[in-house]
């Protein structure tokens, strides 16, 4: 088990990065500022929002030209 993170004994890919670096927040993230706050690629990180969205884990909001 990681001790920084044990979201990933359940989920070993950048999803438990993700999942953390959001419940740490109360606010809305770019997913640039998720994948810099979690440490991984910004497309790894875009595709795990997508996937989480999509699932409904997670909620999205358009602001301007960005997702948050």
């Amino acid at each position: 088990m990681d001790p920084s993170n044990p979201l990933r004994t359940i989920a070993p890919t950048v999803d438990a990065d993700v999942l953390q670096v959001l419940a740490r927040t109360h606010r809305p993230l770019s997913g640039a500022t998720v994948a810099n706050l979690g440490g991984r690629s910004y497309a790894r990180t875009r595709a795990c929002l997508h996937r989480l969205v999509e699932h409904g884990l997670v909620t999205a909001q358009d602001v301007g030209s960005a997702v948050l």
